[in-house]
């Protein structure tokens, strides 16, 4: 009997030590301890050693960074626009009697031009690049969207322009935007519709005549009607690209 009571202890004994083992080789059990805090680590993209995880290489914006420092220039411009935009927006907000309308579409036409501005330097900047996907990276983000901002603006111009009948105006801005979009519809419309007023009232119809003579054609003609606290922040240079810009006819851009 007392032989089988030691024999027991020693059972005892010998599992007692073997389960002790097999907890000091558990893997969080073993070395520095911490394989709860490397989870807790990959989890928030860190490592175990407190390590930065790797760059997913990308910025804040989702862009690679060497497109994010091309493209800096590009988001000037923009900048700008927004900023003469914002100015546009103000003197229209004002009241019927305070509202300064030619003030206003100087604006725009800034605004217009800064769009422009962007739209060409983003097409350059995309030039420089060798892969394919990262040119259309720009040209989708930052060509695309700002060249039909300026294209809309224009049109608005343009078509202010043409219901004041102020002819001369109008057609030099519908012109405009056909060295930026060749294809614009709304642009060849009212060059189309403008001609034919002119036909009609060169034949002694009803059609209305052009009143680029009057005085009135200053309140859309490029640069005219910026306030002096504007600042003339340097109006962008938009001849590089986009068909023959200067062409006689439209409207200079310098």
């Amino acid at each position: 009997m007392k032989g089988l009571l030691v024999a027991g202890l020693v059972v005892v004994v010998v599992i007692g030590t073997a389960s002790m083992a097999v907890a000091q080789n558990v893997p969080w059990q073993t070395g520095s301890g911490n394989a709860p805090a490397a989870a807790g680590a990959a989890a928030t993209g860190a490592t175990a050693s407190g390590a930065a995880a790797p760059a997913t290489g990308t910025d804040a914006t989702g862009l690679d960074p060497k497109i994010a420092k091309a493209v800096k220039p590009v988001e000037d411009q923009i900048a700008q626009a927004e900023k003469v935009m914002k100015l546009y927006n103000d003197e229209m907000a004002k009241p019927d009697d305070k509202r300064n309308v030619g003030t206003a579409n100087g604006y725009k036409m800034s605004a217009a031009r800064f769009y422009l501005a962007a739209a060409l330097k983003a097409k350059n900047v995309g030039a420089q690049f060798s892969k394919a996907e990262d040119k259309q990276t720009i040209l989708d983000q930052f060509e695309k969207p700002n060249r039909e901002k300026a294209v809309q603006l224009f049109l608005e111009l343009a078509d202010a322009a043409h219901q004041k009948k102020d002819l001369n105006s109008a057609v030099s801005l519908y012109k405009q935007v056909l060295t930026i979009d060749p294809q614009n519809a709304a642009a060849t419309a009212g060059l189309k519709q403008i001609d034919d007023e002119a036909k009609a009232a060169k034949a002694g119809g009803t059609g209305p005549k052009s009143s680029g003579a009057s005085g009135t054609s200053k309140d859309f003609i490029p640069g005219t009607n910026i306030p002096s606290d504007f600042g003339q922040t340097g109006r962008p240079n938009t001849s590089v690209d986009y068909g023959k810009t200067n062409r006689p006819g439209g409207p200079k851009i310098p």
